[in-house]
């Protein structure tokens, strides 16, 4: 774990919470919870294509409770804020498409 990094992917939502699904250099497909920038769901590339590891990835969503992201979540702002001094929320909430085009 080197500290915070920025990401680029796919906005997801589920259970109140904000999701991005994303690919780094490594060839690693991660599930992140936006707020405190935490991984939830790890994927690796070389077994799986794009399509598969989107769609294991909403599958978890779907299927997992609230609880199980809780938990990791909790973990990983535990250890942020103990190694880096990480202050959280990391990201602010992400209004969706829908959400702003009724305003």
């Amino acid at each position: 774990m080197d500290g915070l990094k920025e990401a680029e992917g796919e906005l997801m939502e589920a259970h109140g919470l904000q999701f991005c699904f994303t690919k780094t250099q490594e060839g690693l497909y991660f599930l992140i919870e936006l707020s405190s920038g935490g991984s939830v769901l790890t994927v690796d590339s070389e077994d799986f294509t794009k399509e598969e590891a989107r769609g294991i990835m909403k599958n978890a969503l779907q299927t997992k409770q609230l609880s199980d992201f809780q938990k990791a979540i909790s973990k990983f702002t535990k250890r942020s804020k103990r190694m880096f001094g990480i202050p959280f929320p990391v990201n602010e909430p992400i209004l969706s498409e829908k959400i702003s085009r009724k305003k």
